[in-house]
């Protein structure tokens, strides 16, 4: 889904409650990603009192990884839940994710939360 950012105030929200799909052609960014099996993204995009954009979403999905000791592929069941800030450009800060647009593109931004959420060093279940 894609929701037009202006149309996005303090007076209204958009709900996101959808399927997403991630393209392989992320994957490589994704690292120790190397496939996403599905992706569902939950969630309210917001505007604060200071005109400010904020995803707070919960982004649940089926993965396979590399696992951090014997690069072995494994299944995993991935669940995050944040509020994240959608800024346009660096701020200087180092928070918020940067999807630049007039438009927030709601598979950009679950791949963000699973890139900023996923432990590079994941290791399967013993």
């Amino acid at each position: 889904m894609r929701i037009q950012k202006g149309a996005v105030t303090y007076a209204r929200d958009f709900k996101v409650d959808e399927e997403v799909a991630i393209p392989e052609s992320a994957l490589p960014s994704l690292y120790p990603i190397v496939k996403v099996e599905n992706c569902r993204i939950k969630g309210l995009i917001y505007r604060d009192e200071d005109d400010r954009l904020f995803a707070d979403v919960d982004v649940m999905a089926s993965l396979i990884c590399v696992d951090g000791r014997d690069l072995s592929k494994f299944g995993h069941r991935f669940a995050s839940s944040g509020i994240y800030e959608i800024l346009e450009k660096e701020d200087g800060e180092g928070e918020g994710f940067i999807l630049p647009g007039a438009y927030l593109d709601t598979a950009e931004l679950s791949e963000c939360v699973l890139r900023f959420e996923i432990d590079p060093f994941i290791k399967k279940p013993d």
